[in-house]
């Protein structure tokens, strides 16, 4: 059979050659995909009218409960959770040479790598406030490079989302794909109610 060694090479190449490809494949977008790509940014940015009164609805909606749910959505959306999860899933797929869980971890890797640097890059010189200064919901400082600046955009909503979206692809039980939708949304969800996001 393949050895370890050569799995593990060919994992790495298709992994970097994967995230390399979403950096590149707007050089080959049509207009339909341009159009798509606007619309998606337009919906995100009208989203901004209303930020105040979603915080404001969080603020007021707090409990033991909801601090649960919380609490879980933030773990989930943490970088290390999808490092020992990937790590852990393509770990186990080598040493038992199962094509199933590779593949899974070689789709999740190259699809972090681009989403990190995307959001952090964002987030870094975005500048953008988070909402428990009390400042404006618009409020941006570009390049602050401070934690109380880092608001734009989430990285626990990218790797939350991401993860949830890519294991219900490839998983064909749907009691395990409505769990990992709800994770995604909480992984999302919980910034907005421990008021680290708009």
């Amino acid at each position: 059979g393949t050895s370890v060694f050569s799995n593990l090479k060919t994992d790495v190449g298709t992994s970097l050659s994967g995230a390399s490809h979403v950096f590149s494949s707007p050089y080959n977008w049509q207009a339909n995909d341009w159009i798509n790509f606007s619309i998606v940014l337009g919906s995100a940015a009208s989203v901004t009218i209303f930020e105040k009164e979603i915080r404001k609805f969080f603020l007021k909606n707090r409990s033991n409960t909801l601090n649960k749910f919380s609490n879980f959505g933030e773990i989930y959306g943490e970088p290390l959770t999808v490092i020992l999860l990937t790590g852990t899933l393509y770990g186990t797929g080598l040493i038992l040479n199962d094509n199933w869980l590779r593949e899974t971890s070689v789709i999740l890797t190259a699809s972090l790598i681009p989403s990190g640097i995307i959001q952090t890059t964002a987030k870094m010189s975005g500048g953008r406030v988070r909402p428990y200064l009390e400042l404006d919901n618009l409020h941006f400082e570009p390049f602050r490079q401070e934690e109380d600046y880092y608001s734009f955009v989430s990285g626990h909503t990218f790797i939350s989302v991401t993860t949830s979206w890519i294991l219900a692809k490839r998983l064909n039980n749907n009691i395990a794909k409505s769990f990992l939708y709800t994770a995604g949304m909480l992984g999302a969800l919980s910034r907005i109610y421990i008021d680290k996001h708009w």
